[in-house]
């Protein structure tokens, strides 16, 4: 039969390398990390992106991406009258400066963390 203290530091060791595991695949999937967010400003010259997002639990936060020279920058729009049930948007290549404040987007960032490698307006505002 097993001491508690051997088993405490049995417990211990596991629950170590469980954390450490997990450490190492939260890090390996930062690279790749998906955004949704509402644009705040847009950097067409400079190649960059204010966004509103809220995060994690519902925790509002403001990023700064730059945008890579080649990322596809798209909008997505419902395909009216709907004649493909599997696929009802029809993408659109545009600018970056076609990009405007107020519109929401989905960011996905590539290799580098902060530079997205594509940018997809979802919803327009009529406003915006």
């Amino acid at each position: 039969m097993m001491s508690i203290g051997a088993r405490i530091g049995r417990m211990m060791r596991s629950g170590l390398l469980v954390a450490l595991t997990l450490g190492v695949t939260a890090g390996a999937g930062a690279a790749g990390e998906r955004h949704a967010a509402s644009v705040v400003a847009v950097d067409a010259a400079g190649g960059g992106l204010v966004l509103d997002e809220f995060g994690v639990a519902g925790v509002r936060r403001t990023l700064k991406m730059s945008v890579a020279p080649n990322a596809e920058v798209l909008i997505s729009e419902r395909e009216e009258p709907v004649s493909n049930f599997y696929r009802p948007f029809k993408d659109t290549a545009i600018s970056l400066a076609e990009v405007r404040p107020g519109d929401f987007v989905v960011v996905d960032v590539g290799e580098k963390p902060g530079i997205a490698d594509r940018v997809v307006v979802t919803h327009r505002n009529a406003g915006s």
